[in-house]
């Protein structure tokens, strides 16, 4: 499968401003938990990005020959060789994910981008009377505080079940994407989007005017790639505590429990 032009130029742009420092990292620790997938590489930079289970099928036997690049011989492997397998699998997909999101929070740890410690994107979003606002992706925090806001709230979704039952008014099969997008005024999306190939897809049907954020643990990729394709804001997270991470993740947690445990959120703006 072909890459997704936001990640070809991701990494592209790695190669060509940081390639020694790509070339010569490895996985020093992997976990794939339920909700997160977390590595850490022998420089010390973390990343995570969502674990995308659907589909999977353990019975498969497709899905469990992946040679070298079998579970447990992905620690200690060249990056640039994981990346560059064409394992068609959405779990595979979300280690390389987190390599990317890895490997970009060391660079953007380093850069000059304008960035806001501690504070959530969707204090940057109007949510005042008469603005439609877009959520791409059934996150419940986001649609309870939205839901109070006088604004016109509407979620696009790929599964109904995916939302509580005080917010079912507010789905929108994700099939109508571009019919409700075109007309939004601020549109939020998640980084699951990143890790499902969905984002690419979803960005041209953005109006240029719309204040657009993308939100979310798996959001970390180089900041200068995703603002030249319309992002307006990145929220996402600084790994503080590497150890808890790999425990938390380990054992099931949610975004709710690494922004309370091991990690810290950030915005990074447009400079």
């Amino acid at each position: 499968m072909e890459k997704p032009v936001i990640i070809q130029e991701t990494l592209q742009c790695l190669r060509d401003s940081h390639g020694e420092v790509l070339a010569a990292e490895r996985i020093e620790r992997l976990v794939v938990g339920v909700f997160f997938t977390a590595v850490q590489l022998a420089g010390g930079s973390c990343g995570v990005a969502r674990s995308d289970l659907t589909g999977l099928d353990c019975s498969a036997s497709h899905g469990r020959n992946l040679g070298e690049f079998a579970p447990g011989r992905l620690t200690g492997k060249p990056i640039l060789d994981v990346l560059g397998h064409p394992a068609d699998r959405l779990l595979f997909d979300s280690v390389k994910m987190a390599i990317l999101n890895a490997v970009s929070a060391g660079v953007t740890a380093r850069a000059a981008y304008p960035i806001e410690v501690g504070r959530d994107p969707i204090e940057w979003i109007d949510s005042s009377p008469g603005q439609r606002v877009v959520l791409v992706g059934a996150f419940p925090a986001y649609m309870d505080r939205l839901a109070e806001q006088p604004c016109t709230l509407q979620v696009l979704e790929l599964d109904e079940a995916a939302f509580p039952a005080r917010h079912r008014h507010r789905y929108v099969p994700a099939a109508q994407a571009g019919e409700v997008l075109p007309r939004a005024d601020s549109v939020i999306l998640t980084g699951s989007t990143l890790v499902n190939h969905t984002l690419h897809d979803l960005l041209p049907l953005i109006p240029p005017a719309a204040f657009t954020a993308l939100v979310g643990p798996s959001s970390g990729l180089l900041p200068e790639v995703l603002f030249r394709h319309g992002i307006d804001l990145i929220g996402t997270i600084r790994i503080l505590d590497p150890d808890t991470l790999f425990r938390v993740v380990g054992e099931g947690g949610a975004g709710y429990h690494l922004f309370r445990t091991c990690a810290e959120k950030i915005c990074i703006f447009h400079g």
